[in-house]
């Protein structure tokens, strides 16, 4: 989790700390510093996308909020998680209905072009879970 606390400076010294240049000296271009007195990550969501690729419908199921379904493929979907919950809590398992020998079935969990997770089942009833706390074959 990301904490951030307030900052007690002032905009004054701010501005009187980045106008003074060494003596006879013009001042350097400072630096930007925005105090973060009003921000609080650790609470913002972050969009994260799940995705489930196949050759036909697929059982769903995904969270959080826990969800099940049986949709066509592919699917995908965005749920907003908080920052701790991207990487422990969030998941997506995806099961192929198909009953074909070489049926293929894929779930994917992506956070802005980043992506987290990616697995494939291959089979009749293929299974791809992506669990974070699941170790790949």
């Amino acid at each position: 989790m990301i904490a951030v606390r307030r900052s007690r400076l002032s905009l004054a010294s701010l501005v009187l700390v980045a106008g003074c240049g060494a003596a006879g000296e013009p001042a350097a271009t400072p630096s930007v510093v925005i105090p973060a007195a009003s921000f609080r990550l650790e609470n913002a969501p972050i969009p994260v996308q799940l995705e489930v690729l196949g050759d036909g419908p697929a059982q769903i199921t995904y969270g959080p909020p826990a969800a099940r379904l049986t949709a066509a493929t592919p699917w995908t979907t965005t749920i907003d998680s908080s920052p701790s919950d991207v990487v422990l809590a969030t998941t997506l398992t995806a099961r192929t209905t198909s009953t074909s020998a070489d049926a293929t079935i894929t779930c994917r969990i992506t956070v802005g072009r980043t992506t987290l997770l990616e697995r494939t089942g291959r089979g009749p009833h293929a299974i791809a879970d992506c669990s974070p706390l699941v170790t790949a074959p």
